[in-house]
């Protein structure tokens, strides 16, 4: 198990190195597809998107291969990898599907083997500081009991308004095109569909702590293209960008038993 463990490591851990790397220089086949999927690669691309998560991918590359803070390296990767299942599936070639297939397939294995620091997300009762009543500090109390209220009932309206009255797409020529490039795609419906899923979830505080991390990512993406993409340095975009770091940093604080073995810094895999 534990050579099992090392060598799956290896392997994943260099060719995320590969495929970060390979955004600036082609180190392994690189492809935009054709259709939706070039476009999505555009717009992501375009916007930046793509660079970070090309440096995201070396740092959980490096990070896997040293089995350090493996967990969160682990999870960062899949959460790159989803969106590429996604644009692979797009691109309705099998070698793309194969590839990325295959890494995630790796991914959840090899968290599977560290299921003693992940298999707490799944508590659908999650006890946080404050429902616990360990919070004594009356401020940071109600700061999160906000957040609490702000963050589900915001991701739900967020979520639903797409479906009720349909998207905001913004007026600078790169937000336009990332939000259209999802529209088009049927990738904005699905993010949507998590938000609202993901703001029910703190609300009725049934598996709040992996809804919490799964929305992690989501949330980055809303925070840059409000303060990057749209209108950089605009009163409300910042305004919007300190209340959604705010209330999701005090919620993941608040479930932070939860989260914390997701950052375990040599974490032991099945076995040892």
């Amino acid at each position: 198990m534990i050579a099992l463990n090392m060598v799956g490591r290896v392997i994943l851990g260099l060719w995320l190195v590969l495929v970060g790397i390979s955004h600036w220089t082609p180190l392994v086949p690189v492809t935009n597809g054709t259709g939706l999927a070039a476009e999505l690669s555009r717009a992501f691309a375009d916007s930046g998107l793509t660079g970070i998560a090309s440096a995201l991918l070396i740092v959980a590359g490096l990070l896997i291969l040293a089995n350090r803070l493996t967990v969160l390296a682990l999870l960062a990767g899949i959460s790159v990898f989803t969106a590429g299942a996604y644009w692979a599936i797009l691109t309705a070639e099998a070698l793309p599907i194969l590839i990325v297939a295959a890494t995630l397939g790796l991914s959840v294995l090899l968290l599977l083997g560290y299921w003693r620091y992940v298999g707490q997300l799944l508590s659908m009762r999650a006890t946080g500081l404050v429902e616990s009543g360990a919070e004594k500090n009356v401020a940071l109390r109600r700061l999160t009991i906000f957040s609490h209220y702000l963050w589900g009932g915001w991701w739900i309206i967020s979520g639903l308004f797409h479906f009720i009255t349909g998207p905001i797409i913004g007026t600078s020529p790169l937000a336009v095109q990332l939000i259209m490039a999802l529209l088009h795609t049927g990738m904005y419906e699905l993010i949507k569909a998590i938000e609202a899923i993901g703001g029910l979830a703190v609300l009725t505080r049934r598996w709040a702590p992996l809804l919490l991390a799964i929305n992690v990512p989501i949330t980055f993406v809303v925070v840059y293209w409000d303060t990057v993409l749209q209108d950089p340095g605009h009163p409300i975009g910042l305004a919007v960008a300190v209340l959604t770091l705010g209330s999701t940093g005090f919620l993941l604080r608040n479930y932070r038993e939860y989260l914390r073995p997701l950052l375990t810094w040599a974490p032991r895999s099945a076995g040892r």
